[in-house]
């Protein structure tokens, strides 16, 4: 009975998905599929999330180079980084001295932060805040900024709309000439087409029971955006769990554009940092307030 209504909410899915009608994001702030989020994060084997520590070493070392370029310093900076997961990219911030901030609205990788910063006597702070719904409590929280970062591309996963309100708010934020550096995918890198697969797994970041994971990727081009559904099938019930995941892609001028809208302008854009992982490491945006 389960693989036949699995069957049946297949059958009627819409023929032409489109994105944020048929999806928005993947509920990485569920406490269970963030505790799962977590161990990739934590895994050094792949960059699928945080990136590995030799990785994010290379990075924090270029945020430093840059900050000594445009701000003409490099030491007792208070940073803000934005969707910061478990932190790795604070801590070895923190450990040169820098006064380090992160929020993210997923619980699990949030309070790991906060225990592992304890234990290591960082000055870091973690918060638990929704980006698309920062409140004027949540700014004055935070405070002021000498640099925000904003890692991995996760910027394309909101509608414009949205990402012009959270990136203002954030622009407010910074101090007078503050960095905002933003890692985005760069608009050639989406693939444009329609794809279906499908995949048996143990176990994934959707579901920690053997499952067949079917996939299903289309483009639309009026929206210039990408809408991925992923559909996990229990492999002992056939029982089913859908999860949509829609992506904005933006041309450089574009996203030029809108950060300058947000009071962020002198963007120089440059290749990703360390080219080790084509799939998992994106361009980068520098700009100042």
């Amino acid at each position: 009975m389960n693989l036949h209504k699995t069957l049946k909410k297949l059958i009627d899915e819409p023929e032409e998905l489109v994105p944020w009608r048929d999806g928005v994001q993947i509920p990485w702030d569920d406490p269970e599929f963030s505790k799962r989020m977590l161990e990739i994060h934590l895994d050094q084997s792949t960059n699928a999330a945080s990136r590995s520590i030799d990785v994010i070493e290379q990075h924090t070392n270029w945020l430093l180079e840059q900050c000594l370029l445009r701000l003409g310093k490099n030491e007792n900076l208070r940073i803000l980084d934005v969707s910061c997961g478990p932190g790795l990219y604070l801590f070895p911030l923190a450990e040169k001295g820098h006064d380090c901030v992160g929020f993210d609205f997923a619980p699990a990788p949030i309070e790991w932060a906060k225990a592992e910063a304890a234990k290591r006597n960082l000055d870091c702070a973690f918060h638990k805040m929704d980006l698309t719904k920062l409140t004027a409590e949540d700014l004055k929280t935070l405070g002021e900024f000498d640099v925000i970062t904003f890692w991995f591309g996760e910027i394309h996963t909101f509608e414009p709309e949205t990402t012009k309100t959270f990136l203002k708010q954030l622009s407010s934020l910074l101090k007078p000439n503050g960095l905002f550096i933003l890692e985005y995918q760069h608009y050639d890198l989406y693939p444009k087409e329609d794809l279906q697969e499908w995949q048996p797994c143990d176990e994934s970041v959707l579901y920690d029971k053997p499952h067949l994971w079917l996939r299903q990727y289309r483009w639309d081009d009026e929206l210039q955006a990408e809408i991925a559904v992923h559909w996990v099938i229990d492999s002992e019930t056939g029982e089913s769990k859908r999860y949509a995941q829609s992506s904005r892609a933006y041309q450089d001028q574009e996203l030029v554009d809108l950060l300058f809208e947000a009071g962020l302008s002198g963007a120089v854009l440059t290749p990703p940092i360390t080219g080790v992982d084509e799939q998992y490491e994106f361009s980068m945006v520098v700009t100042q307030k």
